[in-house]
């Protein structure tokens, strides 16, 4: 009396997991087997789809039984993966063969099917900013090149540049977090007004100690606009007659230049 086995199967994401059902040894009757496919680490839909294929004179077809034929010992089953983008670790889900007719020492067997991701860990960009200095709070995204299935944190801290923390910017540091399956995330750091016409000018912002992912592009540079060009005004004067007469002439606002 034959007992009844399944392999293991394994893929890349986005192929074919095969299986084979096999009998340890011929038997003199047809064998029919369910196949029912069951998620694991790996989500039915999102990282398989449950219709399973059979081999049947060599045309993969979908069935959810097969017949091992009396005389002959194995049968082959697949389940197609899918891709994603997401940064994971391996996943797994199982093929159960259970015995529907014929006689066997084992009435059911299960295989494991596990998926291999290919996206490898996300890298992670800090583009630049632009603000006027009256506007109060510079925006810097930070994103990443591909979602990932856990939390990826990074640290940041400004430094300054041609502008200086206190005068132009208030210094700000912290770790940012990517929970599961997002891409972007935003730093903000506040800009100081003043009444100084100058220059404008720019401090970086610094990533630093990423986990779950690497760092691709780690400078963000921020450019303060200046909003302060001062008007040019003078007074009147007046005297008596031999006498001089004064005029002041002022900007509305300092200028550093």
């Amino acid at each position: 009396l034959p007992s009844i086995e399944i392999t293991n199967g394994q893929t890349t994401e986005g192929d074919y997991v095969e299986f084979v059902v096999s009998l340890t040894n011929p038997s003199t009757e047809n064998i029919t087997v369910s196949l029912t496919p069951t998620a694991g680490t790996a989500t039915e839909n999102d990282d398989y789809n449950p219709q399973v294929e059979v081999l049947i004179n060599g045309v993969w077809t979908p069935a959810s039984e097969a017949v091992i034929p009396a005389g002959e010992t194995q049968i082959q089953a697949r389940i197609k993966t899918q891709e994603d983008d997401v940064s994971e670790g391996k996943e797994e889900f199982t093929l159960t063969a259970t015995v529907l007719d014929g006689a066997t020492v084992n009435g059911t067997v299960t295989g494991i099917g596990t998926i291999i991701d290919d996206d490898g860990m996300p890298s992670i960009l800090i583009g630049d900013a632009v603000l006027d200095e009256a506007n109060g709070v510079m925006v810097f995204k930070v994103s990443l090149t591909n979602p990932s299935s856990v939390a990826v944190t990074v640290d940041f801290a400004t430094q300054d540049d041609t502008a200086t923390v206190g005068k132009d910017y208030l210094s700000t540091t912290g770790t940012i977090t990517f929970p599961a399956n997002t891409t972007v995330q935003y730093i903000t750091v506040p800009v100081l007004d003043d009444n100084v016409y100058e220059n404008d000018e720019s401090f970086n912002v610094i990533l630093s100690n990423p986990v779950n992912a690497e760092i691709a592009d780690e400078l963000g540079v921020g450019t303060i606009k200046d909003n302060d060009l001062p008007s040019i005004e003078i007074t009147n004067g007046q005297t008596t007659e031999g006498d001089y007469v004064d005029f002041v002439i002022s900007l509305t606002n300092p200028s550093d230049k």
